[in-house]
């Protein structure tokens, strides 16, 4: 990838690691549940939980990176 068509976001983006979280452990009551922290993931928790449902949110990594921070950050009308 070449600076101009590099990722907005991991060019801002600090190089450490994550900060530790613990491990989820025992029940976790909620109404519904989203698998993945990228932008789809985040925006679908915060709308359903601005909507009064309870939601829990699980990302193995860094929430906003993966898929997400390797876009280029903007969005096309007709993608392809």
């Amino acid at each position: 990838m070449t600076r101009s068509d590099a990722s907005v976001w991991l060019l801002r983006a600090k190089r450490r690691l994550p900060p530790a979280r613990p491990r989820l452990r025992g029940e976790v009551r909620a109404d519904v549940a989203i698998v993945g922290g990228g932008i789809t993931g985040c925006v679908a928790a915060y709308l359903i939980a601005r909507g009064g449902m309870k939601v829990v949110l699980i990302e193995a990594g860094r929430v906003g990176h993966g898929g997400t921070a390797a876009g280029p950050g903007r969005t096309a009308p007709r993608p392809g």
